[in-house]
């Protein structure tokens, strides 16, 4: 199984990538170049980009959904299947991780895109 490991500085990064910046990697990355942030924070930046691009996965819709998971509006199937793709872990220091299960996010996208090809045909009575 494929896990991506996102440690709690990842997570704050996609969160503020998401909330104050329509959740673009461009418009934040030219946000801390300008800030002078430290080399360190754009380069995780990117490696997560580059964790996204190779998986296709939307790392920051992805932790903003999850953030929201227990928000009482939300549909119980939604709330389970967030709880199925991704979870919180601690490594073997005790620091707090977030892990994203790979393969249970293509198995959601693979049901979603299954049903939005389905044509409906109706049943032939003879």
């Amino acid at each position: 199984m494929e896990i991506i490991r996102l440690t709690l500085e990842d997570c704050h990064l996609l969160a503020t990538r998401f909330a104050e910046y329509g959740n673009s990697h461009l418009r934040f990355e030219e946000a801390i170049a300008a800030m002078d942030q430290p080399d360190a924070t754009l380069a995780r930046l990117r490696a997560l980009r580059r964790r996204e691009c190779h998986f296709s996965i939307d790392l920051g819709t992805l932790y903003h959904r999850y953030q929201h998971r227990d928000d009482p509006g939300l549909h119980p199937l939604e709330r389970s299947i967030l709880d199925s793709i991704a979870r919180w872990h601690h490594d073997l220091e005790g620091q707090a991780e977030l892990w994203v299960l790979v393969d249970y996010v293509r198995l959601v996208r693979e049901l979603i895109d299954e049903k939005h090809t389905e044509r409906f045909e109706p049943a032939s009575n003879g």
